[in-house]
């Protein structure tokens, strides 16, 4: 005689966060960095390009030319332009999402934010990729920090775009 021996694999189930909650969360990340660079360009220039946070750095752990470095007039205007980018994306989701009839906007909300944080990590693996010689931006140690929160916020907006009825069919059809 023989036996079979079937394996069956099942998949892990996250739960469906909140979308109003992951909504607000979200968008309210993308307001306080735009008011940010809005704010402190110059700073913010110094967080990014040099992996550390200027009020955490003393002449002692950076090198005198990182510790020194200044962005230039363009570099400040462009952080600021970002900031005001962002702020009209947080204003924009924030119109159409809140209200009445905030349930019919919800969905493609959190879809625009999907595919906003996904670019967002994608730029930084762009950033990683080029390695440090030809990249003079970013900080490889901030470029990985900003793509995984950026990748973990994607994938946070679309498991919030699921829909309670096609989770139900899925596994009504097990």
């Amino acid at each position: 005689t023989t036996t079979t021996t079937t394996t069956t694999t099942t998949m892990v189930s996250l739960p469906r966060p909140s979308p109003q909650v992951v909504l607000r969360g979200s968008t309210a990340a993308i307001a306080v960095m735009s008011a940010a660079m809005l704010a402190v360009p110059k700073h913010l220039w110094k967080f990014f390009a040099h992996g550390k946070a200027p009020w955490t750095c003393g002449r002692a752990c950076c090198e005198k030319e990182i510790h020194d470095a200044e962005p230039d007039r363009h570099h400040k205007q462009l952080i600021r332009w970002m900031g005001v980018a962002g702020m009209a994306l947080a204003g924009t989701v924030m119109k159409l999402t809140e209200g009445d009839d905030n349930e019919s906007n919800q969905k493609p909300a959190l879809q625009a934010l999907a595919a906003f944080f996904a670019g967002r990590a994608a730029m930084c693996g762009a950033s990683l990729a080029q390695g440090d010689e030809d990249c003079k931006g970013q900080h490889d140690k901030m470029s990985k920090m900003h793509g995984a929160v950026t990748s973990a916020l994607a994938g946070l907006c679309l498991l919030a775009t699921q829909d309670e009825e096609e989770e139900e069919k899925k596994k009504d059809k097990k």
